[in-house]
């Protein structure tokens, strides 16, 4: 390799996943591949993504738990020759809507910081099963969609407007709705009435029609 035309000596490479291959995200889950049997986590492999959970009636018990496992995790990501990266990494305790707790984890003497929401593979999920926070971030890329199939409507026939629908706006409703689709219907109410405006804007239909 050059730099600044300074030639580089040449190296063997024994450990290594090249980033952004065709391959990597594969070759990588086949090196962790064993990851869930060093652990009594229920571990979710995405990449370089991973996902650990746990459950326990007790809170306090749960603390002990996770801390406990979490130094297996270590163990095993020293043996591999990998490391967590810190500031990707947080925690989320799901429970009673009505109570707020708090745990105490830690991780090579690193604090693992609480937060009350996360996003898992697209979908944000609430510490309290709401689907709040991922109802609101549904609804901006949806009215963005929206928006867009307005704009084009003096311009793109319905073929075109279809494809453009099937993008920016039916790709984002259909994504984990057989989880967020289960609040009451007051809660999805705005997001139905983004989606129909998109609807009559791929029809070139008026706003009082039935979708």
């Amino acid at each position: 390799m050059y730099a600044n035309d300074i030639k580089s000596n040449t190296r063997y490479v024994t450990c290594e996943v090249s980033q952004g291959s065709a391959l990597g995200p594969i070759l990588f889950l086949l090196y962790i591949n064993n990851l869930p049997s060093a652990t009594k986590f229920n571990t979710l492999l995405f990449a370089d993504d991973s996902t650990f959970t746990l459950s326990n009636g007790s809170v306090h018990e749960l603390d002990k738990s996770v801390n406990s496992e979490l130094i297996s995790i270590v163990a095993w990501m020293q043996a591999n020759k990998l490391t967590i990266n810190f500031k990707k990494t947080n925690f989320i305790l799901f429970g009673d809507k009505s109570q707020r707790h708090s745990m105490n984890i830690f991780c090579s003497q690193q604090t693992i910081s609480q937060v009350d929401s996360v996003k898992y593979l697209g979908i944000l999920m609430d510490s309290k099963p709401t689907w709040t926070s991922h109802l609101e971030n549904l609804g901006k890329k949806v009215a963005s969609g929206a928006n867009v199939l307005f704009t084009l409507q003096p311009f793109a026939d319905v073929h075109l407007s279809r494809i453009f629908h099937f993008s920016l706006v039916y790709s984002h409703l259909i994504h984990g709705i057989l989880n967020w689709a289960t609040v009451n219907w007051s809660s999805i109410a705005d997001l139905v009435k983004l989606n129909n405006r998109a609807i009559r804007s791929l029809l070139k239909i008026n706003r009082i029609d039935s979708t």
